[in-house]
């Protein structure tokens, strides 16, 4: 959480804090802070009802920690470390995103917290000038944004999407991509209107284009 500007406080409280409440009845390790508190993630990202993150269970019975790393090595992470796991399996680090690792294929029904797998489709074979992101349509876009990108060279290809104060949202697309043109569909229900950023990198090559949500 450090890498988002939070530091232990923000959650723990003061150490002044930490010891009045242990005299006050709190049992160290048993009783922590939520992640379920409307000022942080809210109620659709909180733990199971009187358990810690760490011994709460979610999508498909697996551990909240599973895809989103242990209380103290939330992904993505500023240390490499933690990121081995899920680069293995999925290709990228951050949290565990990609559906076929656990289920071999790519589902049509919501996963966890709700959210739906993002898809892509080539719609031509033709070979692009350059490797770049195309238009994002509809925009404004309300559930679903369509965003095109055409690839000129076989490479690994990172679509990433940023609030407008640059805040990481999602990786919504990475992996070895062939030359040809693709649209990406990326369901946009479970993010606040507002203006996104979309960020392509392909080797050295960067690209961006913005998208409002907006209901």
């Amino acid at each position: 959480m450090h890498s988002k500007g939070m530091i232990c406080q923000d959650c723990h409280g003061s150490v002044t804090n930490v010891g009045q409440t242990i005299q006050n009845g709190r049992q160290p390790w048993l009783q922590e802070p939520s992640c379920g508190a409307t000022s942080c993630h809210g109620s659709n990202y909180s733990p199971e009802a009187n358990k810690l993150y760490r011994q709460s269970r979610g999508h498909g019975n697996l551990y909240c920690s599973a895809c989103h790393g242990s209380p103290h090595a939330i992904l993505p992470t500023e240390q490499a470390n933690d990121n081995v796991q899920n680069i293995a399996v999925q290709g990228w680090a951050g949290t565990l995103a990609k559906c076929s690792v656990c289920h071999g294929v790519t589902p049509t029904l919501p996963g966890p917290h709700g959210i739906l797998a993002t898809g892509i489709e080539e719609i031509s074979a033709n070979i692009p000038a350059l490797t770049h992101l195309n238009t994002v349509y509809p925009n404004p876009v309300s559930s679903m944004a369509h965003i095109g990108l055409e690839v000129k060279e076989t490479g690994n290809i990172k679509v990433e999407v940023f609030s407008s104060t640059g805040q990481y949202i999602e990786t919504i697309f990475s992996a070895q991509t062939t030359p040809g043109e693709y649209k990406i569909e990326f369901n946009t229900e479970n993010l606040a209107n507002g203006v996104y950023t979309c960020r392509m990198q392909a080797g050295k090559l960067k690209d961006s284009k913005s998208f409002i949500v907006t209901r």
